[in-house]
């Protein structure tokens, strides 16, 4: 009788069948929702992408001060007396602007080519202010149908400026001040620095499009080749009307 007891106790003690031991089962499924009712973990979400840059609300002005925001673009084309101008700025952070700028001054006959740089140095619910600063190509072609001593030459400029703009009425105020350094190669070089103040308005007329009109006052000091003689030393200004058109 001990001996049958005993063989039953050592089988009820011994391990369960494989098929009920995943762990000894290499068939076995294992992990959550290997079993019945055991619910399957939830696959993990993957990170929200980045947030596309935004570029900053409001009129875009290139007359004036504010950045264009990060992926803002926009044109600006201005006419008058006594220059004509385009000029491109791109967007590359919430503060700071990079472009080109092309003009022709058409009483001198003088162009430039110059990249332009612009930053945003402080904002507030209704203004905003900020620091440019352009530099490139001068050219002079020499023509003297206004002034007589005026003659070919060649070089390159540098113009730093500060502006600020309010938001007054329907647009933007712009007061701006401006120096212009150009430094003539030909016929022994020469300098020239025209200290500049800018006033403008600018005031939407259809969505990313503005129109509005800037006029400024200068004076001219040169010394070698850089002299136009009937240009310098003395005040001088203009006026010229301005679109801006702002792509993104």
């Amino acid at each position: 009788m001990l001996a049958p007891l005993a063989i039953l106790l050592a089988l009820s003690a011994a391990d369960p069948p494989l098929p009920d031991r995943p762990d000894r089962n290499p068939q076995a499924p294992s992990g959550p929702g290997a079993f019945p009712g055991e619910a399957p973990a939830a696959p993990a979400e993957s990170p929200p992408p980045p947030p596309r840059p935004r570029r900053s609300p409001g009129q875009a002005t290139l007359i004036g001060a504010g950045a264009l925001g990060a992926g803002g673009a926009a044109w600006l084309t201005e006419a008058g007396y006594p220059y004509l101008g385009v000029e491109y700025a791109q967007g590359l952070s919430a503060v700071d602007d990079l472009g080109g700028a092309a003009s022709y001054t058409w009483t001198t006959s003088e162009m430039t080519l110059a990249a332009d740089w612009r930053r945003e140095l402080g904002a507030t619910s209704g203004s905003r202010a900020g620091a440019r600063l352009s530099g490139g190509l001068w050219f002079d072609f020499g023509d003297r149908w206004v002034y007589s001593g005026n003659r070919t030459n060649w070089g390159i400029v540098a113009v730093p400026g500060v502006a600020w703009t309010p938001e007054v009425g329907p647009g933007l105020l712009t007061l701006a001040a401006d120096l212009a350094l150009t430094w003539a190669m030909e016929r022994g070089m020469g300098v020239a620095a025209a200290p500049a103040a800018n006033i403008a308005y600018e005031f939407p007329v259809a969505r990313d499009l503005s129109l509005g009109a800037s006029a400024y006052v200068a004076v001219r000091w040169a010394a070698g080749s850089a002299q136009i003689p009937g240009l310098d030393n003395g005040l001088s200004g203009g006026i010229t009307l301005a679109v801006t058109w702002r792509m993104f």
